[in-house]
C-alpha cells in the first residue's frame, strides 16, 4: 500500500508560521547586540567619512582676450566669412 505524505493544508501552514516565530524570535533576543552593531558601524563610517582626505582633482584653463570694438568685431567676422566662402568655392 502507498502511503500518502501529504500534511493538510492547515498543518503546513501553521509550520511555517512556526518557522517566522522562531527567526523573529531570535532577531528579538539579540535586538541589543544588533542595535550596538549597527550604531558602531554609522559611527565608525561617519568617522571615516569626517576624517577621510578628500580625493578629486579639477583643472581649468582661462583664455582672455583684448576687448575690441563693435566695428572691428563686425569686420573680423566678415573677413573670416569671406575667408571660408572662399576657401571652399574655389
Amino acid at each position: 500500500m502507498i502511503k500518502n505524505s501529504v500534511q493538510p493544508v492547515a498543518a503546513a501552514a501553521r509550520e511555517e508560521t512556526l518557522e517566522w516565530e522562531r527567526l523573529l524570535g531570535s532577531l528579538w533576543d539579540n535586538r541589543w547586540r544588533l542595535a550596538l552593531a549597527t550604531l558602531l558601524a554609522a559611527l565608525l563610517g561617519g568617522l571615516y567619512a569626517l576624517l577621510a582626505t578628500p580625493v578629486y582633482e579639477a583643472t581649468a584653463m582661462a583664455q582672455v582676450e583684448q576687448p575690441t570694438s563693435g566695428a572691428s568685431l563686425l569686420r573680423q567676422s566678415l573677413d573670416n566669412a569671406g575667408e571660408q566662402f572662399f576657401r571652399h568655392a574655389g
